[in-house]
């Protein structure tokens, strides 16, 4: 029968493609899932508890901006270049390259493509919607978020870059969540006496699992053949982080016996959220082969770490046991139509009713953050802590947990701990300076900034930190050099543009300032800040219907400064200066009615009244 329908294209998998190099559909446990060009900031750093329905809107954006440029927003030499772009920098304008795109449209793909996901759409179909506003020729709702100035303090800069760093360097990846054991078999007779031992460990399982380890231990070695003991033994040993003396444990279970099953979905367990997804599919293979409870739980495994999240989201749904609960909550985060609060739930049933491992309450800590509830997140990373000291990601969390709560003091004290026993993770220390930085020791936070630095001199967004402190501390020439440091790191960084814009103006150079500026402002059209000080600058160099120009186009951003009076001021005194002060007090008269409790406003007011009598032929 012909064909009377036109073809219609279909647009899918908005994040993850499997390498054709390596025929490989597994991706490894810290390392980046997705198509690098397509990949948002928090699949970069393997951060499975940041992904969201917004992780999605990233790769509709990216592919709406190749759309119209016919390129994607980031590109590099390498995988690893383009993750560190996707990190680091921002894209090039697209109204850079095609004059015809309305401004709605690239306010809508900044919207798209923010680097935080609250800062982006939250799902797709308000993306839709702002879509058909600009079709039918009307603003969107949304607001691009601002591009960090110079002059903020660090952690306005993007803490995404911090964990960033780990992610590309293959530091601290993200800690997934696991399954548990199945329920033992009944337990039988003891010949040997050593099933007291066993009863008391089982019953110390949830309290003390380290104590309860070595009583099976114990149990063991009267009774070698007790094989569900073993199972339960590598279940103890992983909750508190010993997960190479589990894999000993389950590994001895033998062909034949009913915990096979069980033992080699933990070994395949513990393979892929160690960081080995390779190793872990045998193992999985191997349970499902051995049947029983086990071969549901390791089929969903294995569609979860092959991005087939929603089959094993159905699959879920008929097993029961808090193995599965724990299951659940893992495909929540990575299932577009994961909700923060059913991913609690889900941690909450599998540690209510499985062994206490350290990585669910790591998991159940960031799924509450993500809820607002900072108090609950940090009683489950306190909880993952007692289990497991020296847990790189979950200390990492817990200190910035106390940094969201503003408890500085803790957060220092806990972030100093674990880079006493971890030097090596760059995000660490780029936290810590941060936080020493509001505390008041610009000094010690430019120490830790450099320490990062020389583990990953890449981090053009570290260079731009201590640059700042440097620029406020009056350090102008070490400023420039981070600021040179960074360009040279990241070419395309509007931020690092600008950051040079205010140094080349302070160290006497306008005319270099404002070459920086338009640098800014061309990979950024409305980045507000550098509009404003390019604004002013030109004025400066006798450009005054230029200043007017970036100034007003300045303030069509309002909300987004972090001091708006300046442009105001600045503009009223370009417009009273050139003999409109109509038009200057008209300025001062509208930041006034809005902003009138604030600091500036009183020097405002001082300016209108002069600009009033000068409209009025009065003397000033």
């Amino acid at each position: 029968m012909p064909r009377t329908e036109a073809p219609r294209p279909f647009l899918t998998d908005f994040g993850l493609a499997k390498s054709v190099a390596t025929g490989s559909k597994l991706t490894r446990t810290g390392q980046a899932l997705g198509t690098p060009a397509y990949m948002s900031p928090e699949q970069a750093r393997g951060e499975s508890s940041e992904l969201a329905p917004a992780t999605d809107v990233w790769g509709l954006g990216c592919a709406l901006y190749e759309m119209l440029l016919a390129r994607p927003p980031y590109e590099g030499q390498t995988p690893a270049a383009v993750v560190a772009r996707v990190l680091a920098a921002e894209p090039r304008s697209v109204a850079a390259e095609r004059p015809d795109v309305p401004r709605s449209l690239e306010r809508l793909l900044r919207v798209a493509l923010a680097k935080r996901v609250a800062a982006r759409y939250p799902d797709a179909s308000a993306l839709r919607d702002d879509l058909d506003r600009v079709l039918r020729g009307e603003a969107p709702r949304a607001r691009p978020p601002g591009g960090p100035p110079w002059k903020l303090a660090a952690a306005a800069l993007g803490a995404a870059a911090l964990a960033g760093a780990a992610a590309l360097l293959g530091i601290a990846g993200a800690i997934l969540p696991t399954s548990g054991s199945l329920p033992p078999r009944p337990a039988a007779p003891s010949p040997s006496g050593a099933g007291p031992l066993a009863a008391k460990a089982r019953a110390l399982r949830d309290s003390d699992p380290a104590t309860a380890a070595a009583l099976y231990r114990e149990a063991l070695a009267a009774e070698p053949g007790r094989h569900e003991w073993r199972v339960e033994r590598g279940l103890a040993l992983w909750s508190v982080g010993r997960g190479a003396e589990a894999r000993e444990d389950w590994s001895r279970v033998p062909a034949g016996v009913p915990e096979r099953g069980a033992a080699r979905l933990f070994l395949g367990l513990e393979s892929a959220f160690s960081g080995r997804p390779a190793e872990a599919l045998p193992d999985l293979e191997a349970a499902v082969t051995a049947g029983g409870r086990a071969a549901p739980l390791a089929r969903a495994t294995i569609e979860v770490l092959t991005d087939r999240q929603r089959e094993a989201r159905e699959r879920l749904r008929n097993v029961s046991g808090w193995e599965a609960s724990l299951l659940r909550g893992y495909v929540g985060e990575w299932d577009p139509d994961g909700d923060p609060a059913a991913q609690a739930r889900d941690y909450e049933q599998a540690l209510a009713g499985g062994p206490p491992l350290a990585w669910v309450h790591n998991n159940l800590g960031a799924a509450r953050a993500r809820l607002g509830d900072l108090a609950g997140a940090l009683r489950s990373f306190d909880a993952g802590a007692r289990l497991d000291p020296d847990f790189p990601k979950l200390l990492y969390n817990r200190a910035n947990c106390l940094k969201e709560m503003g408890r500085y003091e803790e957060a220092r004290e806990g972030l100093t701990s674990l880079l006493a026993r971890h030097p090596e993770m760059p995000e660490a220390w780029l936290s810590r300076g941060h936080v020493v930085s509001t505390l008041g020791d610009p000094a010690a936070a430019i120490r830790d900034y450099t320490r990062a630095l020389e583990i990953s001199p890449g981090l053009s967004t570290a260079w731009i930190w201590r640059g700042t402190l440097r620029y406020q501390a009056g350090d102008l020439a070490g400023a420039e050099r981070d600021c040179e440091a960074a360009l040279r790191y990241e070419p395309d960084s509007a931020p690092s543009w600008y950051a040079r814009g205010n140094l080349r103006h302070d160290l006497g150079d306008p005319a270099g300032a404002r070459d920086d500026y338009t640098e800014a402002i061309r990979r950024r059209p409305d980045y507000p800040e550098a509009l404003a000080n390019r604004g002013a600058v030109r004025y400066e160099l006798g450009e005054t219907a230029g200043a007017i120009e970036d100034l007003r186009a300045a303030l069509r951003h309002e909300r987004e400064f972090e001091e708006v009076a300046a442009p105001f001021l600045s503009l009223s005194k370009i417009l009273g200066e050139t003999g409109r002060p109509e038009a200057a007090a008209e300025t001062l008269r509208d930041y006034l009615s809005r902003h009138a409790g604030a600091p500036e406003a009183a020097r405002a007011r001082e300016l209108l009244a002069q600009w009033e009598a000068a409209a009025a032929g009065r003397p000033r």
